[in-house]
């Protein structure tokens, strides 16, 4: 069948005349996208009475209890939070129950009804939300605010009271027959841009009140004064209905006000219907032409005096299974409700969004999505199946021919469900069946359907059947009377055939292959891959994807689909593999190569997976005094390891080293050389810092990591400052573990704190040539993001001279991201001057596991060096660090990376130290920050400090927090000299 782009509705309106005109634009190929692919439904979410609100490419919802979801499609689910108890990440510091304490204790419960949450002009999010004891009126409304639509909400306060005499006073004493019950709010914005919010249940009815919607004014999102609870649209007597929900249409110039109507379990017949306003504020009205202001029961949940009123949409349904159809599901919603809308402002299609409960599964319920669609007569209708992204087009009739399930909605409120029967729309447009009558296709996919006499004014659209696994054709209509009728044609097991088979590839050993295929034909198929004629295990999906391929992995693969009207197999694709160049070992990263010169030289490398296709035994390190790899060349055979420490290179000058593998065959190609260089000490004393480095988790706000470094003497220091992300998966950790893309932001913290510098991918540096090359002087690994040697691109680094002074540089995650990124600020002098490094300082988010603090730093030359080594926790209050996010007792564990990495040192409080005194004494000679945890100057105990003569080497220092706490703590290494 031919399909259309979206149609768009336009009415244009003179007296009572109304016309509607479909709008289409270009015709497509023949054969749809939708028609070859599968949607694959693989997570729902459990939120009742859900909200809809988009934030960018995501679609939030938000429910009763606290529940809410976030989706992508609306299609696949991510379930946020479930319940209100804490921590719920919506809710500032986790705790609803705390921040919401006045609601809930006014409305005697400890839980919350549905909410609402939009963005309003100010470009912030406002969450409504809702308390009701539940067995009374006494309920209590307000209002959250915050910068992201998924929190954390802050509360600004209660808006409106009920259920109490003296609740609104401006309304009278409180009467629960035509007083609302201030529940299911829900707010929009009129055609003029005016705010409205609709809300209320049972009780009095459905209410709608007027609110401030003026950017910056302290009220923005509040009711406007002297309205009371506002005017009311429907209900009264408690009669069920509730969760008003109202949008405007640009293409109707209508206001549809959505409810639902019943008991919202599973035998409550819940049951979704609408009215339509020319106003924001009503009167609505429904298809019969009935004023609904004037809909109420005669007493309590009177619902056969309401069931007359209101256009059902969606009431109790099922889709029997039929002979022949193509799946053996038959599925069905039991009360659906609690609806929101979303009108997608490009596409023009409305999504409605709402929970319901499913035949034979009792209360359980989820999140389901349904487009609606305007017929006519500018009414909304509501689509028979899941919302798969379906658009609506121009109907071919050869393609709505046939049998179709029919669904009757009717307008009962009952738990009964609406099953399916048969009707046949027949080429001469008679209907025959279980019901007869006629239907008669107009513009390019509106219906008019006769049923037992009754016209149905609707739309025909295509849709994927989730019970038998296909596309097929639908219809929703509506009658006069506000009935909605639905059908979905009988989809019978159709051949299946490749519309796009696999093709042949050519792939070199450790790359990555995919082969896919496309189908068509009901229901859609299974798929089982297979090589050179062998079912390959697990590989039942529609591609075939292998990651890294191997020299056994070149064959010839096929794919066999199979469905109830039986199985094809695809045309045979060929997979050549390359046998492997001859691959070397990483270039070596040296942990030790200063201008000082260490006294011990640390290679370490990434092993290559083979090398000219034969399995490595081990490796040959060769070192000499020239380049040339002449003068004094040793070379060392080694097994299968992937370090070595070179203790000889204990002089001062310069060696070079590479590495090969060994195999069978002898040893492949070197790699790239390593140049340790050893000339004259730089700065002050003997010994001095000449790098420092923190591998920590940098979080967003308070919890980014923040370095900072001291430069003391006299003349210019040149630095080589580094943020470094992806490189680190080469460390043992996991990909997702690491800061993806870090940025540094360099600040002069003697001058105003001013920035001096920025970067986020070390490429796009002023030089990044320069970056490279003292990076190799300074033997700072290598940035790469794979085993491979992949360049990391997305790491930051910047090469500057800067005049004595102190600096901080700010590390944080491009977009907000977060993740464990190493910082690294390195003494680039390599002849030395008459400055050096004398401080040097992370402050970061401390957790455990992969995520601890770990700091690092070097003392280069030939004596010893006295340093000061300290974990501030409590102090950081005194900067602004709120008590509840800082890390209460910072421990310090002190290594030598040179020596096995032993514990070299350990301080859990800097008092319990032999040398506490002295600790304090150095501390305030070299200017460090004096330890106090409050603005009286406490003493801050619980920080971890030691002071210790070093010799020439490379140390590490693990911060954790006591009994395995987080929170944000400082790391520094003071020139204590």
């Amino acid at each position: 069948m031919p399909c259309l782009l979206q149609g768009s509705l336009l009415k244009a309106s003179t007296g009572l005349l109304a016309v509607f005109v479909l709008a289409t634009t270009s015709v497509l190929p023949s054969l749809c996208a939708e028609e070859i692919a599968v949607p694959a439904f693989t997570s729902n979410a459990v939120v009742h009475d859900p909200s809809v609100v988009r934030a960018g490419a995501t679609y939030y919802v938000f429910g009763s209890h606290m529940a809410s979801a976030s989706s992508t499609d609306l299609m696949n689910w991510t379930q946020i939070s479930t319940s209100a108890a804490a921590p719920n990440p919506l809710i500032r510091n986790g705790t609803p129950r705390i921040e919401f304490a006045e609601t809930l204790a006014y409305a005697q419960t400890d839980t919350f009804w549905a909410p609402d949450a939009i963005r309003l002009g100010d470009g912030k999010y406002y969450y409504y939300y809702c308390a009701c004891r539940g067995d009374s009126p006494l309920s209590a409304l307000g209002v959250a605010v915050a910068e992201a639509a998924n929190g954390p909400y802050a509360n600004v306060g209660i808006l409106l009271k009920s259920g109490k005499a003296d609740s609104n006073p401006a309304a009278g004493t409180y009467n629960v027959n035509i007083h609302p019950n201030v529940v299911d709010p829900s707010v929009f914005f009129d055609q003029t841009g005016k705010l409205w919010m609709v809300y209320g249940s049972f009780s009095g009815g459905i209410f709608i009140l007027a609110l401030d919607s003026t950017p910056g004014s302290p009220t923005i999102g509040q009711p406007l004064p002297n309205q009371a609870y506002g005017k009311k649209l429907i209900g009264g007597n408690s009669s069920r209905i509730e969760g008003g929900y109202i949008i405007y249409s640009p293409e109707t110039d209508y206001y549809y006000l959505l409810m639902t109507f019943g008991g919202l379990d599973a035998a409550g017949g819940y049951n979704v219907r609408v009215g339509r306003s020319s106003h924001p504020d009503g009167p609505f009205f429904d298809a019969a032409g009935n004023d609904l202001t004037n809909v109420k029961g005669n007493f309590a949940f009177d619902d056969a005096t309401i069931a007359p009123y209101g256009v059902k949409l969606m009431g109790n349904w099922q889709f029997l299974h039929a002979s022949g159809d193509a799946g053996t599901q038959s599925r069905g919603y039991l009360s659906p409700g609690g609806v929101s809308v979303y009108r997608d402002p490009v596409e023009k299609k409305y999504l409605m969004v709402f929970h319901t409960r499913f035949v034979g599964r009792g209360e359980q319920h989820e999140v389901r999505v349904h487009q609606l669609f305007i017929n006519d007569q500018g009414w909304l209708v509501a689509a028979p199946h899941r919302y798969a992204h379906e658009t609506i087009a121009t109907t071919d009739v050869g393609q709505i021919l046939g049998d179709f399930k029919l669904i009757n909605h009717g307008k009962a409120i009952s738990a009964a469900v609406n099953t399916s029967t048969i009707i046949t729309l027949q080429a001469d447009h008679a209907i025959v069946g279980a019901a007869t009558g006629a239907w008669q296709l107009s513009g390019d996919h509106f219906v008019t359907l006769t049923l037992d006499g009754t016209d149905y004014h609707g739309v025909f659209v295509r849709q994927w059947d989730d019970d038998n696994q296909a596309w097929t054709i639908a219809f929703s209509a509506l009658s006069d009377g506000g009935v909605s009728v639905w059908g979905s044609k009988l989809t019978r097991p159709a051949p299946l055939a490749f519309v796009a088979q696999p093709e042949s590839q050519t792939a070199g050993v450790g790359q990555a292959v995919v082969f896919s295929v496309a189908t068509t034909g009901a229901p859609a198929p299974t798929y089982q891959w297979r090589k050179d004629g062998v079912a390959i295990a697990g590989a039942t999906s529609v591609s075939l994807a292998l990651s890294s391929v191997q020299l056994t992995d070149a064959g010839t693969y096929t794919v066999v689909a199979s469905n109830t009207a039986g199985a094809v197999t695809s045309a045979a694709a060929m997979l050549t593999v390359n046998p492997p160049a001859p691959v070397a070992p990483s270039a070596p990263a040296q942990a030790g190569a200063y201008a000082s010169g260490p006294t011990e030289v640390t290679l370490s490398w990434q092993p290559p997976a083979n090398d000219h296709g034969n399995a490595v035994t081990g490796y040959q390190v060769e070192r000499a005094t020239d380049a040339a790899f002449g003068t004094g060349r040793v070379a060392f055979d080694l097994g299968p390891a992937t370090s070595y420490i070179d203790a000889t290179a204990t002089a001062g000058g310069t060696y070079y080293y590479r590495i090969s593998a060994l195999n069978a065959g002898g040893a492949s190609a070197p790699s790239a050389t390593l140049t340790v260089q050893t000339p004259a000490t730089a700065g002050s004393g003997e010994s001095p810092l000449v790098n420092i480095s923190t591998r920590a988790y940098c979080g967003t706000g308070n919890n980014v990591t923040i370095g900072g470094f001291v430069i003391g003497g006299t003349e210019k220091k040149k630095v080589l400052v580094r943020a470094v992300g992806p490189t680190l998966g080469t460390m043992g950790l996991k990909a997702e573990e690491v800061l993806a893309d870090p940025k540094i932001e360099v600040h002069d913290a003697l001058h105003g704190n001013g920035v001096i510098a920025t970067n986020d991918n070390w490429g796009d540096a002023p030089d990044p040539d320069e970056i490279m090359t003292v990076a190799g002087k300074v033997g700072a690994t290598p940035l790469a993001n794979d085993p491979e040697k992949v360049v990391d691109e997305t790491s930051a680094a910047l090469v500057l001279t800067l005049d004595p002074g102190v600096y901080t540089f700010v590390a944080s995650g491009q977009g907000g991201t977060t993740g464990i990124v190493l910082l690294e600020v390195y003494d680039a002098d390599i002849a030395g001057t008459a400055s050096s490094l004398v401080n040097i300082s992370t402050r970061a988010l401390g957790k455990t596991g992969n995520d601890v603090t770990i700091g690092g730093f070097v003392i280069g030359g030939h004596g010893t060096k006295r340093v000061l080594v300290r974990a501030v926790g409590p102090t950081l209050r005194l900067q602004g660090i709120d008590v509840a996010e800082v890390m209460a007792d910072p421990v310090i564990e002190l290594h030598d990376a040179l020596h096995g990495n032993g514990v070299v040192a350990t301080n859990d409080n800097w008092k319990d130290n032999a040398n506490a005194a002295e600790i304090v004494t150095t501390g305030a000679r070299i200017g460090a920050t004096p330890l106090a945890n409050d603005p009286e100057k406490v003493v801050d105990t619980t920080s971890a400090a030691l002071l210790l003569t070093m010799p020439p080497g490379i140390y590490t220092f693990v911060v954790t927090g006591k009994a395995a706490s987080s929170g944000i703590v400082l790391l520094e290494v003071y020139d204590a000299e």
